[in-house]
């Protein structure tokens, strides 16, 4: 006795595996990797760089039941150098003398203010962490 099932209308067929000429050529379905752009990776490594930095604020209040208070400028000072990081790629990109102009200054600007945010920042944190608060 044979098993007969019966066979619907709205039945999928069953996919066939494709057969390709060449085994160096990728399937035509899928579309070939493209790496992210300079910039979008520049600012993943700051996103990095600010879990890195709520991870340890978050450890540390849990472990001694207080906060961290007054240390904005260390939280500005990944964004910044995201900023000039992005100025400096787009320095080394671009060759308009105006535009290379405008990026070192940018750059500068964006070193002065990590550099200030970073002594105002762990002078608070050095000031939290010794018990001055």
């Amino acid at each position: 006795m044979e098993n007969h099932q019966p066979k619907h209308e709205d039945a999928v067929p069953e996919a066939q595996p494709k057969q390709f000429s060449s085994p160096d050529t990728p399937p035509p379905d899928k579309v070939p990797y493209t790496p992210a752009s300079p910039q979008k990776r520049i600012w993943a490594w700051v996103g990095v760089v600010y879990m890195i930095i709520i991870i340890l604020l978050f450890n540390y209040q849990l472990s001694h039941g207080k906060m961290i208070l007054g240390i904005t400028g260390i939280m500005l000072a990944p964004a910044i150098g995201g900023f000039a990081a992005q100025f400096a790629y787009l320095f080394i990109k671009n060759k308009n003398l105006s535009t290379r102009l405008a990026m070192l200054l940018l750059i500068l600007l964006c070193a002065a203010a990590i550099v200030i945010c970073l002594l105002q920042g762990i002078s608070a944190l050095l000031s939290n962490l010794s018990g001055g608060g």
